[in-house]
């Protein structure tokens, strides 16, 4: 007997979410999507390749059990969306999220039932949305982990997040890793250099390689460094500037999301990549000076948008 398509519920059709959107638009999984409006638009998807596809995903229909909760939104939206839809959860529910920024695991780990499970992603594809055209700008890697608390052993909650695992397998280099809060950290790294400056500066990635910005990337990953040092997460220092100037050469050509908020004049999530390093550096007495200007100049620019 045929294998029933595994659900999968994707919230919004921003950049991310249509990247999901078009990988996992496969005969083995029944797709839908939920947007604010209730409606979902046409989307012309571009590969890495130039390939484009018209993508018409269903819209999510409210009377339908969640089994596989995607939330690719804005760091800032993650919870609202969440408790939007939590009533519409199986009690067996995956919860992966997708954003930028760390603080959203924080927000939504209270919410969670005793048989749900929540993992967090870390995507490095590069995606942008135009309009009505989403383009994969460059290839890059998923990693994915669980992070429930308190993980219970259970044989239908296991079956359920092996079926998650067979459907995440349709997305281009993902893999489920063990220690995912290191590739957090990791990219919360990068992200805290590259989206404030280039934010600030209305410039593109490369503009992080210039030496101007040198001092200013050494101290935000010295309080970086410190933090991750304390909670046991030990990053070099040398390794991780490397790999932000790495980050930076390979996107030279793309905008930060961060960039395009305050070009669109959007909020941006600030408060969920610099501003998360300055929540733990109060929590932990860890002075972090450097990250709390970048915030400040950051909000400056959202308040005059």
């Amino acid at each position: 007997m045929a294998k029933e398509p595994t659900p999968c519920t994707i919230v919004g059709q921003g950049a991310v979410g249509s990247f999901l959107t078009f990988y996992l638009s496969q005969p083995s999984c029944k797709l839908n999507v939920v947007t604010r409006q209730g409606l979902t638009e046409v989307i012309h998807f571009i590969d890495t390749q130039k390939v484009s596809v018209d993508l018409h995903p269903q819209p999510y229909n409210f009377d339908v059990e969640i089994s596989n909760l995607l939330l690719p939104t804005k760091a800032y939206d993650i919870h609202s969306a969440f408790k939007h839809l939590q009533p519409k959860l199986a009690n067996n529910a995956n919860i992966i999220l997708f954003n930028n920024g760390m603080g959203c695991i924080e927000e939504i780990t209270p919410l969670l039932g005793p048989k749900q499970r929540l993992l967090a992603a870390s995507v490095t594809h590069g995606v942008l949305k135009q309009a009505s055209n989403v383009i994969h700008t460059g290839q890059g890697a998923i990693y994915y982990g669980d992070v429930t608390p308190n993980k219970k052993s259970d044989p239908l909650s296991a079956d359920t997040l092996a079926d998650c695992d067979t459907m995440l397998k349709h997305l281009p280099n993902c893999q489920k890793v063990k220690n995912i809060e290191y590739r957090l950290w990791q990219k919360l790294a990068i992200n805290a250099c590259i989206n404030p400056i280039t934010a600030l500066n209305q410039q593109q990635n490369r503009s992080v390689l210039d030496k101007h910005y040198y001092e200013l990337i050494n101290d935000i990953l010295n309080e970086f460094c410190q933090i991750t040092h304390a909670i046991h997460l030990d990053f070099d220092f040398n390794t991780l500037l490397s790999t932000v100037l790495e980050v930076a050469k390979a996107t030279g050509e793309n905008f930060s999301s961060m960039n395009r908020d305050v070009y669109n004049k959007r909020r941006t999530e600030i408060d969920y990549i610099n501003g998360y390093i300055v929540k733990k550096g109060q929590e932990l007495a860890i002075k972090t000076p450097v990250n709390q200007q970048l915030v400040a100049q950051v909000k400056n620019v959202e308040n005059r948008v």
